[in-house]
């Protein structure tokens, strides 16, 4: 039964999508892009009022279908033919095509009311889904037709040019969900899947992070311990990119072994004993021109030689902080 079910909601939307494209098709003129982005990040439905498209008998036009409109429409087509979207049957008129389910991207299709309301739901989706939308990509079994109404769509509602420069057929399609740079759901033109969800701890070049947005990290300590510690200005992973702007409390408390660190140029706060009991650390150069915050102990009971290099221009406010974090007693240079 549920597979009846399905099949009448696709016919439904084909028997709709028909007579929409094929009574406007010719009046759209296609633009140099080839990118299609549906923007869910307020999580709230996007919906299609059909009572709106009929009689059916009538000449139809790109420009009568606002933004969700065309989302709705173009969805159910593209979402229907591309490889690695499941598609589960949830109650009679009911459909939810997933994307992923590590992060979470789905989008439920359901209808409502007397008029023929047609709604796109993200529900709790994350993230980002990007697809290259070709042959390759989409559903072993489809009908050279169903393959090219996909790309027909594509023109029609949203006037790019679905073919590239050597006459294949193509176009991009994003959806973009809540907290869309947390995660990337990556289709390729050849129907490969790539997820990443971003690490929130990650360890690079003998450095741990620990995430706070989708911008800066946390310096929280070291993997081995080494006589000399480089806290970045940036670090990479995940192909993301983050500015280091924090010293974890305790993020090298009790190390025995290190002598000399760099604290990085975007550091903008150094925690409470995050060098504590420190006993070698002689040297530590702090490139930070917008450090504001200094947690108590954070340099207390190093050895007996250290120095603090501070920036030049920001000597004398540094200066301030280390005292008010009751650690007047540090030495400090220019």
């Amino acid at each position: 039964m549920k597979k009846v079910q399905a099949t009448i909601n696709r016919v439904f939307i084909a028997l709709a999508m028909a007579f929409i494209m094929f009574t406007g098709l010719k009046a759209t003129a296609l633009a140099a892009g080839d990118e299609i982005v549906v923007d869910f990040t307020n999580s709230q439905a996007k919906a299609l009022d059909f009572s709106k498209f009929m009689p059916s008998t009538r000449h139809v036009t790109p420009a009568e279908f606002d933004d969700d409109s065309k989302a709705v429409m173009s969805l159910v087509y593209i979402l229907e033919a591309l490889e690695e979207v499941s598609l589960k049957q949830e109650v009679a008129g009911d459909m939810e095509y997933t994307m992923s389910t590590t992060p979470n991207q789905s989008i439920r299709f359901y209808t409502s009311g007397d008029h023929m309301i047609f709604y796109a739901d993200p529900r709790t989706s994350v993230g980002t889904y990007e697809a290259v939308v070709t042959k390759n990509s989409m559903r072993k079994g489809l009908t050279k037709e169903d393959i090219e109404e996909v790309f027909e769509m594509a023109e029609y509602f949203y006037g790019i040019k679905a073919t590239d420069s050597n006459g294949e057929r193509y176009f991009k399609v994003k959806l973009l969900f809540q907290n869309p740079t947390s995660a990337y759901v990556r289709l390729s033109a050849n129907g490969t899947v790539e997820r990443i969800v971003r690490d929130k701890q990650f360890t690079e070049n003998n450095c741990s992070y620990t995430w706070i947005n989708d911008e800066e990290v946390a310096f929280t300590g070291v993997t081995t311990k080494s006589k000399s510690v480089y806290i970045p200005d940036t670090v990479t992973h995940q192909g993301f990119t983050y500015k280091v702007t924090k010293v974890a409390d305790k993020a090298l408390f009790n190390n025995g072994k290190v002598t000399s660190v760099t604290v990085g140029a975007n550091v903008k706060s150094i925690g409470k004993s995050a060098f504590e009991k420190c006993k070698k650390l002689k040297k530590v150069k702090i490139n930070s021109t917008v450090l504001s915050s200094l947690g108590k102990k954070a340099f207390k009971k190093n050895s007996a030689k250290l120095t603090v290099k501070l920036p030049k221009a920001q000597y004398r406010s540094y200066k301030r902080l280390f005292k008010k974090a009751g650690m007047a007693s540090i030495k400090l240079k220019k």
